[in-house]
């Protein structure tokens, strides 16, 4: 019988098992972020927004010098997140040293 861990109670318990789930404490991830990538920046934001929901911003959604959109947040479950929309090359090639 599988092992299943239930994200919304944080709890273990055996699939089908009619005892109670027992609640485990999971340690909150240390030294991983997650990268999610949007073609579009309506997309990227609809993906913001929903890994934000009941969680926090880090780094509000917004326009960089790299990306149309970027933001930092952690997720409910409190797995910690990047958000990206990257500009297209020929927008980033004045930035770099020494190009035309």
């Amino acid at each position: 019988m599988p092992i299943v861990v239930l994200p919304e109670t944080r709890a273990l318990r055996k699939e089908n098992d009619p005892c109670k789930p027992v609640p485990i404490t999971l340690p909150r991830p240390a030294g991983l972020q997650r990268d999610a990538r949007g073609e579009t920046p309506e997309e990227a934001e609809r993906v913001f927004n929903a890994l934000a929901d009941n969680g926090s911003v880090t780094m509000p959604f917004q326009e960089t010098f790299w990306a149309r959109r970027f933001g930092m947040c952690t997720d409910r479950f409190g797995i910690p997140w990047m958000v990206n929309c990257a500009k297209p090359p020929e927008a980033m090639s004045g930035l770099v040293r020494g190009s035309a």
